[in-house]
């Protein structure tokens, strides 16, 4: 009988790389993919127009504003910002938004899928489409609320996808893609932006 050619070091190699790739794939879709549970706040209609109202109000007042020596503090609760975020961010790929306010930092959580107006654009419908129109990945981004360029933005500190933990300098289009800067507005009359007891505090110059 002939005898059995051993396979070669660099066949094994390629092997053991593939399976490396393929274990490291299902690893980060198993944890992007985990199931975790959005913590539900409280919202009401009332709230967001009441920080749309103060928004609108700030946006007046930068108009009128002459000396750029006295402050003001205009306070946003967590309830008010929660209400109003859900109304401005939720669209056909960002579901279920929560804000919360913790010590000085800005937590964003909810589902989004990230397939939907992109890789289903143009796509027929069939099986794999539909799974994908289903798709649907937890996320919660930690942020620092800050002041740039006469803009309140919160900047990313920390960011989870699923059970994943990614830091965001890998990322850096997350919030883009997900739309989570609701402050659209430039306002020159905006100082500083902290977080005292739980509320959104925004110093601006008023006359």
């Amino acid at each position: 009988m002939p005898a059995k050619k051993k396979k070669s070091p660099l066949f094994i190699i390629f092997l053991l790389i593939l399976l490396c790739i393929v274990s490291g794939i299902l690893y980060i879709s198993m944890k992007v993919f985990s199931p975790v549970k959005i913590a539900a706040t409280d919202i009401s209609t009332e709230a967001a127009e009441s920080c749309q109202a103060k928004i609108t109000k700030m946006l007046i007042d930068e108009t009128l504003a002459f000396n750029f020596k006295k402050t003001k503090d205009i306070s946003f609760t967590g309830m008010e910002i929660n209400s109003w975020v859900q109304q401005k961010l939720e669209n056909d790929r960002v579901f279920k938004v929560y804000v919360q306010l913790d010590k000085d930092r800005t937590i964003f959580s909810g589902l989004f899928n990230p397939f939907i107006s992109k890789t289903l654009k143009g796509m027929e419908e069939n099986f794999i489409s539909k799974q994908l129109r289903n798709a649907k990945i937890a996320f919660r981004i930690v942020t620092k609320p800050a002041v740039r360029s006469n803009q309140i933005v919160f900047e990313p500190e920390e960011i989870f996808l699923g059970d994943l933990r990614i830091p965001p300098q890998f990322m850096p289009e997350i919030l883009n893609d997900l739309d989570i800067n609701p402050f659209e507005k430039q306002i020159r009359t905006i100082k500083e932006v902290h977080i005292i007891g739980g509320s959104l505090i925004v110093t601006v110059y008023a006359d």
